[in-house]
């Protein structure tokens, strides 16, 4: 086995009589091999135990490695580690605050979303940002409604909403993510919300803006219905047995103009993801179910 060092001192042996800052110093420097072991270790040792050691390191300034060891450490501990962790969210120190709202989103935690949803009042954008974040990684319902409410303040804030809503994947974002699909810095993540979410009330609107007098738009409309139909086709079948099948038995109406348009976006389109997008509607409508890439030039 090789000989283990903490930076250049060796930690070989009985890891145990080691100091818990020493471990974490390794934790932080260590081979991926070794780094599970040490983690492990400093686990044995019990929350109780080390958390005021934990909690100095994360104020620690001076050393990023230390301090992002004891958050790993704290996130390992896991559900164990969530009250110390919302205590955390009132801290005098906004960084500390927003520390905090980054390990409790990686833990998942239910039992943490009340806390965060409060967190969305900061006074720190910073530790709003982070807690828009770790709530649409816990995933909870009940966070929809304050998450709505960043979309009248900082852009930044915004976009996390926008992307936490998406990742909670409830209907009731629709609308309101809906009035925002133009927005020329929100509409790409609102479209990628929209398809996680999968509420087939969001297609009419997405093919109204297939007849769009701007390029841009009819291009992020073709990306969004894409996105939209496989998202609604995983999560609502409604008897059809292709995504394709799904689009076609829910799109009525689509004008031979619009066909067109999509013909010329496919060659025209400035990235393969749009082009993509327009091939694999063309697909849907003459009954191909499958995507493949445009090749057209000029």
């Amino acid at each position: 086995m090789p000989e283990i060092r903490v930076r250049n001192t060796p930690l070989a042996g009985p890891w145990s009589t080691r100091g818990i800052e020493s471990l974490l110093l390794f934790i932080s420097n260590a081979d991926p091999l070794f780094r599970p072991q040490a983690v492990t270790l400093v686990l044995s040792r019990g929350i109780e135990r080390i958390a005021p050691i934990l909690e100095r390191a994360v104020r620690n300034d001076a050393d990023a490695d230390i301090r992002n060891a004891a958050m790993e450490v704290l996130v390992a501990f896991g559900e164990a580690a969530v009250p110390r962790l919302v205590a955390l969210l009132a801290d005098a120190n906004e960084e500390v605050r927003n520390f905090s709202t980054v390990m409790l989103g990686d833990i998942g935690s239910r039992t943490a979303v009340d806390p965060l949803i409060s967190a969305l009042r900061d006074p720190d954008v910073n530790v709003r940002h982070g807690a828009a974040e770790a709530l649409g990684k816990i995933g909870d319902a009940r966070a929809v409604e304050p998450l709505l409410e960043l979309f009248v303040d900082h852009f930044w804030l915004q976009h996390a909403a926008v992307v936490a809503l998406g990742k909670i994947g409830d209907r009731r974002a629709t609308c309101p993510l809906l009035l925002r699909r133009h927005d020329p810095f929100l509409a790409e993540p609102v479209i990628e919300a929209l398809g996680k979410i999968g509420d087939p009330e969001a297609l009419a609107p997405l093919l109204d803006d297939l007849d769009g007098s701007s390029a841009d738009q009819v291009a992020m409309a073709a990306r969004g219905i894409v996105l939209l139909v496989k998202g609604c086709f995983g999560k609502d079948r409604r008897g059809a047995g292709s995504p394709g099948e799904y689009f076609r038995s829910s799109a009525v109406d689509i004008g031979s103009h619009v066909i067109m348009n999509l013909g010329a976006m496919k060659c025209s389109a400035a990235d393969g993801i749009t082009a993509d997008a327009a091939v694999t509607l063309l697909h849907w409508l003459a009954g191909i179910d499958r995507t493949s890439s445009c090749r057209c030039s000029g």
